[in-house]
Order: structure tokens, then C-alpha cells, then sequence
């Protein structure tokens, strides 16, 4: 890890050093946060590089400036460590321990209850357990039979640095059925996100998440696979992929029977002007330019799914 004092430093070290994340400041006292992500957006080896933007109380976020210089993810000073554990987690694309303990955000509570797995089994009482017959002896609970630590050995240190402390193995959880909605309660929307560049499909997953069940790719190809496989029921396209652009993938999913009637928003950047008439030959629904309000999404996402 690697902590500077300004937004100039930041610009500086962040091309020297290509980091995976970046973590800035709003309040920074010579350049402030978002124009730090404005400058690493405009630099072809950092503008993927996802940025955590910290703010104050006395310092609001703000999601509109935030999409529009490419921000991945705030979080409000002051701060719990596990909160920004989590963030650090999911912008690093890192899995959590199944142990570990899981903060809902409340807008989810309704979804978190539903299909939940059932609670694990009592463990074996110890007096039941059966030792290995092939077992090497170790230091030993003499009435169990089990091994226990020594209360004189030290601890060794990982490659953090950190105490790493010995434990059994633990078996695989079981997998787990994705749960469905609860009775009465409607199925979110399955929205199809299409998008090259790596820290706008965060961006479209962090906005729509709350409220949709979300899928990015990153290609006009993927798409066309992935929609084939999920069936969406709302898909968002860039018009400036890389190999089949907005238009063309709408016209490709206008020609399967199973997709032609999914609504497509296509959105698009100032120097790419939207082309309505293209647009209407090829049966995109709506569209919308970046940069956009997350809000702005998330209602015209809604909207097409109602």
C-alpha cells in the first residue's frame, strides 16, 4: 500500500506505480477527489483502475459527479473497518469468507430473507467423535482425544506480516440455489449490461444492483451469448463497443425470436452523437447520454422493465 498527502502526488505515483485500486479524498487540498478520477480516466493504463471516493458529512457525495468522472464507489468518513474491508472486496472482484459476517444494506432486507439456507447441523459431540486409527499421537486432550494447541508455541506471521494462525480444514459449503422471489413479491428485473469499459460496467452494477439482478459483459458477442443464456428483460448497450457497436447488436437481437421484444437503451457519449433514425431501423427503445444521473438510469432501466 502506498499513501500520499495530494491529489498531484496521487496523479503522479498512481502512473509510476499502476495500481490495482485507488482510494482518494473528496477534500484533498490542491486537486479534490473527483478531478483525481477525472485525470486517471484520461490516462489509457489507469482509466480502468476502480477509484473509492471518501467523503465527510460535511461533504456529501455526489452520485451525479461521481458517474461522470468515472467513479467506482464511495463510502462516508467516518467509517466502520469492516465496511471498508467490503468495499475493498468487491471493487478488488474478491470473494468474502463464508464466515464472514455480512452487512444488508436496508433497501435489500426484503430480498435478504428470502431463500435462505437452512441452519447448519449441530457439530458431533466431542465424546462421539472417532479418532483416526492412522493418526500420528499429538499433544492431546486427554479426555477427547482431539489435539490442542500448545500453550508455548508462537505464532508464525504470514506474508502481511500478520499472526497466521493454524486451523483445520474446513469442507466446501454445499452449493446453494440462487433464491426466488418470496410469494406474492415480483421477481426483479433481469437487466443485461453491455459496456467495454471495465469501470463504467461498475458503475451500471453498483447503480442498478439495489434494484435489478445484473449481468455485465464487456463485448457485442458476449452479449449476444449471455442474452441467449438469461434472457433478459431489459438490455443496456454502449454504442461504441468495440466489435459490434450498439446498433448493430440491437439489429442481431431483433432477429431471434426469443429476444426481439426485450427493451434496449442505448447509451452514448457528447463526441458520439445518438443517431435516432439508425436507432429506429434497428428497434433500439430508448436512449440515454453519458454522462448520466444514476437516478436518470435507474428510472429509465424501470420504466422499460415495467
Amino acid at each position: 500500500m502506498t499513501t500520499v498527502a495530494n491529489g498531484a502526488d496521487a496523479l503522479a505515483r498512481a502512473r509510476e506505480l499502476k495500481p490495482d485500486l485507488l482510494i482518494a479524498d473528496l477534500s484533498l487540498p490542491d486537486v479534490d477527489g473527483y478531478e483525481v478520477c477525472s485525470q486517471l480516466r484520461q490516462d489509457a493504463q489507469l482509466s480502468d483502475v476502480p477509484v473509492l471516493l471518501c467523503h465527510g458529512v460535511n461533504a456529501p457525495y455526489d452520485p451525479t459527479r461521481g458517474a461522470q468522472v468515472g467513479a467506482s464507489d464511495a463510502l462516508e468518513k467516518p467509517f466502520a473497518c469492516q465496511d471498508l474491508v467490503d468495499k475493498l472486496n468487491a471493487l478488488l472482484g474478491r470473494a468474502v469468507a463464508p464466515e464472514a459476517p455480512r452487512r444488508v444494506h436496508p433497501s435489500r432486507l426484503a430480498r435478504s430473507q428470502v431463500g435462505r439456507p437452512a441452519a447448519t447441523p449441530p457439530a458431533t459431540p466431542v465424546a462421539e467423535r472417532v479418532p483416526n486409527p492412522g493418526a500420528q499421537p499429538t499433544a492431546a486432550d486427554p479426555q477427547a482425544g482431539l489435539p490442542v494447541p500448545d500453550p508455548g508455541a508462537q505464532p508464525t506471521m504470514g506474508d502481511s506480516g500478520a499472526p497466521a494462525m493454524a486451523s483445520p480444514p474446513l469442507a466446501s459449503p454445499p452449493a446453494q440455489t440462487p433464491p426466488g422471489p418470496a410469494p406474492g413479491q415480483a421477481q426483479p428485473p433481469r437487466v443485461l449490461v453491455i459496456d467495454d469499459s471495465r469501470t463504467m460496467r461498475r458503475v451500471f452494477e453498483l447503480t442498478l444492483t439495489e434494484a435489478c439482478l445484473v449481468t455485465v459483459v464487456g463485448s457485442g458477442r458476449e452479449a449476444l451469448n449471455t442474452a441467449q443464456q438469461i434472457k433478459p428483460d431489459v438490455i443496456v448497450a454502449d454504442t461504441s463497443l468495440d466489435d459490434l457497436d450498439g446498433y448493430q447488436l440491437c439489429a442481431e437481437l431483433r432477429k431471434d425470436a426469443a429476444l426481439a421484444r426485450v427493451p434496449v437503451l442505448l447509451c452514448h457519449g457528447a463526441n458520439a452523437p445518438y443517431d435516432a433514425g439508425r436507432a429506429q431501423q434497428v428497434g433500439a427503445t430508448d436512449a440515454l447520454e453519458k454522462p448520466f444521473g444514476t437516478q436518470e438510469l435507474l428510472d429509465k432501466v424501470l420504466q422499460l422493465a415495467s
